[in-house]
């Protein structure tokens, strides 16, 4: 973000603000989080910093964040045309962070794969239910199948189990969550939870339209490292998968630029919705200047400039600012496929977009789910065992949080 930051936003921000004087530092983005906690413990942080929006709970009970709301009501005028800030917020209406990006959700396709069996491109009309897999998991087995018989398997989808574009994804599309609409029980156990996870679990194990952990290893032997995440998907072995805009910046494949793949709106289950994820600014707690450092959050939320930079230049996530989304800028200057940015934006436009139930004991309650997962794939447990052991284990983290609050 250095070369952005510093040639854009500080230089736009201070020219419009001569009183205020922006000191800034662009550490490693795989470094902000260790850097950022290193800075709070010991009482040093940034007047204004960035980080993930699931965390904001976890600074705020710390109180390592300073309550924004009076700044929110003050300046209401100014956020009108952007969207997402209340996730943020909590319950009782107090808000702790600007929300800065927007990273939504696609089904990415490789074109030469369905070219190759004479298949229509998915075009965002696949649907997909629990039962049988639907019309998505047919086009999947019909990969699947037909490239049995060659040297190098591919498959229909790879199944990354990615916790926010899969997971999420799913769980929303089938009226799942995670945990009740006031956070204060897991829901891991009913029915229509355990019914994604056990469609995922098919997609390997039942159906074999998506690769397993030992044909993922298998085709990343050989991927340097850090490069294979995507790799069977980036590696043209999987014909779909669900992706998060931006990832593709970590494909290692060869000839990047030029792959055949393209996006199109996430496959739907039984209901429209597309999970997102964010960034957000953090006003730290012991800023002795907070009126200068909203006003440096503000601006960078609600200057079109800033906002079309943070895309076009870092590849940061979608703007949350509306009135940028049509700007050409965002269409042209993708340097990586997919370059179909309707597929992301769609449903921003339409309000479909959701993220995780964000509360104090979000990351205890992934990494418990994530656990019990395992043992499923694992084949230890049923799925439905796994997710009901899962449920037991947020239920008691819940509870000792929401007992000492």
């Amino acid at each position: 973000m250095e070369p952005f930051w510093g040639k854009t936003v500080v230089a736009r921000f201070q020219e419009q603000n001569p009183s205020i004087t922006v000191d800034w530092s662009a550490p490693i983005y795989s470094e902000v989080s260790d850097k950022v906690n290193t800075q709070l413990a010991a009482g040093a942080a940034p007047d204004v910093f960035h980080h993930g929006i699931v965390l904001y709970p976890q600074r705020r009970d710390a109180g390592h964040c300073f309550e924004l709301t009076n700044y929110y009501k003050r300046d209401a005028a100014d956020f009108e045309d952007v969207i997402a800030q209340d996730w943020g917020q909590d319950p009782d209406g107090t808000y702790w962070v600007t929300q800065i990006n927007q990273i939504t959700t696609a089904t990415a396709y490789n074109k030469s794969i369905f070219d190759k069996y004479g298949l229509n491109p998915p075009g965002g009309s696949l649907t997909w239910n629990p039962d049988d897999g639907g019309e998505f998991v047919d086009v999947a087995r019909e990969i699947t199948q037909r490239s049995s018989v060659e040297t190098d398997q591919i498959w229909g989808f790879f199944n990354n189990k990615q916790v926010t574009a899969d997971v999420l994804g799913f769980l929303g599309q089938n009226g799942a969550t995670f945990l009740s609409e006031d956070h204060t029980k897991s829901t891991m156990h009913e029915p229509e939870f355990i019914e994604v996870i056990q469609f995922l679990w098919n997609l390997e194990f039942k159906w074999r339209v998506s690769p397993t952990a030992d044909d993922v290893a298998a085709i990343t032997e050989n991927v340097e490292p850090g490069k294979a995440y995507h790799a069977p998907f980036a590696y043209q072995r999987t014909a779909m998968m669900n992706l998060l805009l931006g990832q593709e910046s970590a494909w290692g494949s060869p000839q990047v630029e030029e792959l055949p793949i393209h996006a199109v709106p996430m496959v739907k289950g039984k209901v429209d919705k597309v999970p997102a994820v964010g960034a957000c600014f953090y006003l730290w707690s012991q800023t002795k200047v907070p009126d200068e450092g909203w006003e440096l959050m503000k601006f960078y939320v609600t200057d079109d400039e800033s906002q079309l930079g943070q895309y076009t230049i870092n590849n940061y996530g979608l703007p949350v600012k509306r009135t940028v989304w049509d700007n050409p800028r965002l269409q042209t200057e993708k340097s990586r496929p997919p370059r179909e940015l309707d597929a992301y934006l769609e449903p921003l436009r339409s309000g479909a977009f959701f993220t995780f139930q964000i509360n104090a004991v979000w990351l205890p309650y992934i990494r418990a789910f994530g656990a019990h997962r395992a043992r499923a794939w694992n084949q230890e447990a049923t799925v439905e065992e796994a997710m009901r052991d899962a449920s037991k284990e947020v239920q008691a983290l819940l509870d000792e949080y929401y007992a000492s609050k």
